[in-house]
């Protein structure tokens, strides 16, 4: 009973015209109605990549060697037989890569994707990976900084075999909508490249390719819709980014490319303007959807330029700058990662960089300059220089650093304390306006000097075992409490809770006699949980204090560290990093030093030390003590 009125509860909170539109098309599943829409049929080979002889001579002086040297290594890996998946699991082959990798494609090659289980047996994400097309803008770098033809011609054999071997709307790799747009957008990004110019040749086998991906596009658009995330995003993204370019010519499809074209656009301005709320988070509470949603939101501004079209509503630029803003406060200085917040499914797109994939300053500098050119940045745009140099992307006039502040974002549910740019904290409210990712109410990050000493879990896999699946979406992946060993909300699904936790107490953030501190709580069925924090100016010295009541029999609270040596004696850690000194109020019943997980990239994980105390005595206050080193 309890779960069915979590259900019924969660369908008001995700709308039910969204819940009707998700009904919809699993009929048109069942039914056969898509089936009959989108028949199969052979996907069109787009004309061969010519590199015309063309190769960068005249480097910028930002330019460096090592730029060069890292694209060719990467792309020398490809020719060599090695992909990195999710920029780290290292996959090999021969010739040509398996673009249905952990799936037979005789299995599939007739089939419809509907009649293909998504989360049948294997992760489909190691299949999807690779016919995202990333390697697309890759090898098209390649052959422009060093001028040899190798990258071009396996660039062209690479796209003639998928193209082979995945008829339209058959097999996996048509199944979902945002990975058919990623695929569009990453050989449209490739074909600017090489072309160096605006406007990318129409020529009839581009011109039916990218008809092909934006009817299947087009076709299931309301159940991105119905997903308020950034599938409705990327969807709307290729429609408008396709449709613009398919109709500046006369083609077969012109007054079909103007109908995408304006339904991209139109669902662009409303996507943007529900999703990112006023103070720049983004719905599905997570740094790597965020920055997915910034690239993006970057590739559809600059088509719009390239392209000549009309800007884009006031209100769709306020949210693509409040969005920048957001990950802006988000990133560490100093090694350019974030923390490792809510769902991570590796997404990596439309990179014209060889830099690692936690570094999301690349990202950051473009939005700036694309959302609000005229502001100061926190850093040098000449570290990420290739990327603005592919986009013909110029500074602002009189650029120069500037240092962060703290910031609390009410409606996404985030507080920044930030006393100085090399030493701050994360905050996760319990607050969740759209379906959270995780359970990770009052969730605390601390960082020191580019390194991450208190962390998050992070999601390893969409698709593994329940016991992984579980640990890190659940309250045991963070930096929080679980009273009872229970998870304050109810799992309904892979990726849905019940029973959205709401703030009971903020005390909101203050500044007083150069101490920072703020605090929050929350109460469900099984416990309350009060955290505050505080923080000298130095940021050396932090306090979180949790007081923890209501439970019955247990509250286990977990800290978990960063992967180096720590030292335990009796209420005391130390490491090379920091210090850490526990107190309470009350007996502790236990404290041990175990083995815990987190994923830094996706259907990857590795342990970490984590500190575990349990108490049996409620009410009880517990607290933290970090010297930072």
């Amino acid at each position: 009973m309890i779960k069915l009125l979590a259900y019924i509860f969660t369908a008001r909170k995700l709308g039910y015209l969204n819940v009707f539109r998700v009904l919809i098309h699993r009929i048109n599943i069942k039914t056969g109605y898509y089936r009959f829409v989108m028949p199969i049929k052979n996907c069109p080979i787009p004309e061969k990549i010519s590199l015309k002889k063309r190769k960068i001579i005249n480097f910028p002086k930002e330019w460096n060697s090592a730029i060069s040297e890292k694209c060719l290594n990467s792309a020398d890996k490809l020719i060599n037989g090695e992909i990195l998946l999710f920029s780290k699991e290292r996959y090999f082959y021969r010739n040509i890569p398996n673009w249905f990798l952990d799936y037979k494609f005789d299995k599939y090659k007739k089939k419809h994707w509907t009649n293909h289980n998504i989360f049948g047996g294997k992760d489909i994400k190691r299949c999807w990976e690779l016919s995202r097309f990333a390697w697309a803008p890759l090898m098209a770098r390649a052959s422009l900084i060093s001028g040899d033809k190798k990258y071009i011609n396996l660039l062209n054999i690479w796209i003639k075999n998928w193209c082979e071997l995945n008829p339209i709307n058959a097999g996996p790799n048509w199944i979902c909508g945002q990975e058919v747009s990623i695929r569009l957008i990453h050989i449209m990004q490739t074909w600017k490249l090489i072309d160096n110019n605006n406007y990318p040749n129409l020529t009839i086998g581009r011109i039916n390719f990218i008809a092909e991906h934006l009817k299947r596009i087009n076709h299931t658009l309301h159940y991105a819709k119905a997903q308020q995330n950034n599938h409705w995003i990327s969807e709307s993204a290729a429609l408008f980014i396709g449709g613009s370019w398919l109709s500046r010519k006369k083609n077969p499809y012109s007054s079909s490319a103007e109908n995408w074209r304006k339904i991209g656009l139109r669902n662009l301005e409303q996507s943007v303007n529900l999703l990112i709320m006023n103070d720049g988070s983004f719905s599905q509470h997570s740094t790597n959807y965020h920055r997915l949603v910034l690239d993006t939101l970057s590739q559809v501004e600059l088509w719009r330029r390239w392209l000549g079209l009309k800007a884009f509503s006031k209100n769709f630029y306020e949210k693509f700058e409040a969005a920048t803003n957001w990950l802006d406060k988000f990133i560490d200085d100093i090694s350019g990662n974030v923390p490792n917040l809510g769902h991570n499914d590796g997404s990596f797109c439309y990179q014209l960089h060889s830099l690692s994939y936690r570094d999301f300053r690349s990202t950051l500098k473009i939005a700036q300059l694309l959302s609000s050119p005229n502001k100061d940045s926190i850093f040098s745009q000449n570290e990420f220089f290739e990327s603005l140099f592919w986009l013909n992307l110029q500074k602002s006039k009189g650029e120069k650093l500037k240092s962060k502040n703290s910031e609390v974002f009410n409606s996404g549910g985030y507080a920044i304390i930030r006393p100085n740019n090399t030493r701050w904290g994360m905050l996760r409210l319990p607050t969740y306006n759209f379906r959270p990712a995780h359970a990770d109410p009052l969730h605390f990050d601390l960082w020191n000097k580019g390194i991450n000493i208190l962390r998050d879990g992070g999601t390893f896999s969409y698709n593994s075992i329940p016991a992984d699946m579980n640990y890190f979406k659940e309250i045991t992946g963070h930096n929080s409490v679980q009273f009872d060993k229970t998870n304050p909300m109810i799992p309904l699904g892979n990726f849905l809770w019940g029973k959205w936790l709401k703030m009971e107490t903020y005390e909101g953030f203050t500044t007083k006699n150069d101490t920072y501190s703020i605090g929050a709580s929350y109460r469900f069925y099984s416990g309350r949980h009060h955290r505050s924090i505080e923080t000298s100016s130095c940021g050396k010295f932090w306090k979180i204090v949790d007081t923890l009541s209501f439970f019955k029999n247990e509250a286990l609270l977990r800290w978990r560290l960063a992967p180096v040596n720590w030292e335990v004696n009796k209420l005391n850690l130390k490491s090379s990093f920091a210090n850490l000194k526990i107190k309470s109020n009350k007996t502790i019943d236990t404290m041990n030093l175990v083995t815990g997980y987190e994923s830094l990239f996706y259907s990857h994980k590795v342990s970490i030390p984590t500190l575990e105390i349990l108490l049996i005595d409620s009410p009880i206050k517990v607290t933290l003590i970090v010297e930072l080193l």
